[in-house]
């Protein structure tokens, strides 16, 4: 290339677009207007777009450019006047100009690395431009003129260079004018760089101040949250105290479930527009996915479904033993989320093992008052009795329903096993600590014995343990049979319990009949369905009532199945018709001949006359033995 560093004092001068009084008065006001555009937060691109655009008015070209060192070795257009976009494009990324020794020169690279103003009239003649020449062409222009960019200490920031699209000597005023408008444009380069560095640190101090106040106020919260927790445990608000206290501190809801997955408390806000059966639902199903949940992975924030809203869920152990979980949902869950656990799950543990202190105190009361309720003087000692009942919120003078609850046997032919331990009453009442009323429950001779508060009167039918207090039932025997889970649990229930005097005489009833059982027996009997037949089971040892009931029904159980069937069937409803052919073949749609026919038959088969009420008798008394014991269906 055979452009030659621009001259200072010497050269043809070409006309200036203005006078030169007019264009170093322009000059001189560049530094100024290049400032003010730093101060109004002007983007470096549009300050050098500036520069570039000074360049053309005081040099009369048609276009400029302003180069800036990045990476360490490239020259990029920061900035420009006219230039094509296409002509940018082509210069930053397709043809890009590198300071390296080893690359070609161009007027801006070399004014760069040399230090000083590099003129060049006429780009097209000039042997040393053939690498470049094509972009020049593209662009439209023949003469140029670059001048480098230096900082503080001398460090190269780039060069500004201005392009004719004449050839065109530039005189060394025009040198001084670009050289002046470099060390402008350097120094509102620099200015604009320290601007947007102040700026990102003062973006940082904002967002880190921000971040502060928002710790602050984040702890501040939990410190309110945790005095809440710590006034719910003193105040012994118990767990419904705790919840409401976390509930209030996200402005949500919050639900303490059990291991069965059964809400034991619950609060919200109200200021949802969920309803309660909607937000427990999604409360209970983060519960549920977070109990089947690896043991590292317990706690943590979990999402119903993929559009629902984020729940913080966590387990509370009692003794390193998981005895419920507690869900949060609301718009301050994020409290949560930075809090340490323990922090909140710990007051709901202390809570429940405090219930539990308490439930297993009342227990022993509740035990002790049921043996003796069960004693045959509890009728002289009534009154008493009575008092202690209603310290345990118990009414005495109100219908009640027993229910034994006895495991199934193990093996064919043996008899249901005795509970033997005090730990299972303990660990049964631990389950129903949510149960209200809160029924006595003791181990009587080996068994689990429930006296529960009636709610309400059963309705008559043929299932009355699936209304009423059926859902009371349902608790009981859940949670008789987590306590065996290998095994089946027999409940044996009676109801409308009334006085003091009945709770041995039902107690006896269910513990004879419990004798019965085998492993072919349902899993829950109502002696109250049996009506007065059910009172005989207590009429005799089980050993003497189930060889009775053999010895009688014998000859129908061991008669062929489709025989079996048909006059088990008749027999049963021929019973329940109050021994009346015509109501049984109604019931049965069948001919009354056909009922008579078969009546017949099982008397032959018996060596009964069911015309005699002792032989109906005694037959009714052996069919609820063996519904009882399952022995004659399972035949």
């Amino acid at each position: 290339m055979t452009g030659r560093r621009a001259p200072r004092g010497t050269g043809a001068v070409a006309p200036p677009v203005a006078g030169p009084d007019h264009r170093w008065a322009a000059a001189m006001s560049i530094s100024a207007d290049l400032l003010r555009a730093v101060n109004r937060d002007a983007t470096v691109p549009d300050v050098l777009a500036l520069a570039a655009r000074h360049a053309c008015r005081l040099l009369g070209t048609e276009f400029a450019a302003v180069f800036q060192v990045a990476d360490g070795d490239r020259l990029v257009v920061g900035g420009s006047h006219g230039l094509s976009a296409q002509y940018v494009d082509l210069v930053n990324n397709a043809e890009p100009l590198t300071l390296s020794v080893r690359s070609f020169r161009t007027p801006s690279t070399s004014a760069v690395l040399g230090g000083h103003a590099i003129a060049l009239s006429d780009a097209l003649a000039d042997p040393d431009s053939a690498q470049w020449a094509d972009m020049a062409k593209m662009q439209g222009y023949r003469a140029l003129l670059a001048a480098p960019m230096h900082g503080l200490g001398g460090v190269a920031l780039g060069s500004i260079t201005a392009y004719s699209r004449t050839v065109r000597d530039f005189t060394p005023e025009d040198v001084r004018l670009i050289e002046l408008l470099a060390e402008h444009t350097a120094g509102a380069l620099e200015a604009a760089r320290r601007r947007d560095d102040q700026n990102v640190e003062a973006d940082q101090l904002r967002l880190r101040s921000a971040q502060a106040a928002a710790d602050g106020e984040r702890r501040a919260r939990l410190l309110r949250l945790h005095v809440e927790l710590c006034d719910a445990v003193l105040a012994s608000r118990g767990v419904a105290g705790i919840v409401e206290a976390v509930a209030e501190a996200v402005d949500g809801s919050a639900a303490m479930w059990d291991t069965g997955l059964r809400v034991s408390a619950w609060s919200s806000t109200g200021r949802g527009t969920d309803d309660r059966e909607e937000l427990l639902s999604r409360l209970r199903a983060a519960a549920e996915a977070a109990q089947t949940s690896p043991p590292t992975s317990t706690v943590g924030v979990l999402r119903a479904g993929s559009v629902g809203p984020p729940t913080w869920v966590a387990p509370i152990a009692v003794h390193d033993h998981v005895r419920g979980w507690l869900t949060v949902t609301g718009p301050g869950l994020d409290l949560l989320s930075s809090a340490d656990p323990a922090d909140i799950t710990l007051p709901v543990a202390l809570e429940l093992q405090a219930t539990q202190h308490q439930v297993e105190i009342e227990a022993r009361i509740a035990s002790d008052l049921l043996t003796e309720l069960l004693a045959d003087t509890a009728e002289i000692r009534a009154p008493m009795l009575h008092s202690r009942a209603e310290a345990l919120g118990h009414d005495l003078r109100a219908p009640h329903f027993a229910a034994l609850l006895t495991p199934t046997p193990t093996a064919a032919g043996r008899r249901p096993e005795r509970i033997a331990q005090a730990r299972d009453l303990s660990r049964l009442t631990t389950r129903l600590v949510h149960m209200s009323p809160r029924p006595l429950i003791g181990i009587m001779d080996g068994k689990l014995l429930a006296l529960v508060p009636q709610r309400a009167a059963e309705p008559s039918g043929p299932t009355p343990v699936d209304t009423g207090d059926g859902a009371m039932l349902t608790l009981l025997t859940d949670a008789a049979a987590a306590l065996y889970p290998d095994r089946r649990v027999h409940v044996l229930v009676r109801r409308d319990v009334l006085g003091v005097a009945a709770y041995r005489s039902t107690y006896l009833l269910l513990a004879r009949a419990a004798e019965l059982l085998t492993e072919h027996s349902p899993d829950l009997l109502d002696i109250g369905q049996f009506g007065l037949y059910g009172v005989m089971l207590d009429s005799g040892p089980g050993e003497a009532l189930t060889d009775f009931a053999r010895t009688l029904l014998e000859p129908l159980a061991t008669s062929n199945a489709s025989s079996r069937s048909a006059l088990l069937a008749t027999l049963e409803n021929w019973l329940a018709s109050g021994t009346s052919v015509h109501e049984c073949s109604r019931r049965m749609y069948l001919h009354r001949n056909t009922v008579a026919y078969r009546l017949r038959k099982i008397e032959e088969m018996l060596s009964v006359d069911l015309s005699k009420p002792d032989d109906v008798l005694r037959i009714q008394l052996a069919m609820v033995v063996a519904t009882v014991s399952g022995w004659l269906t399972a035949r």
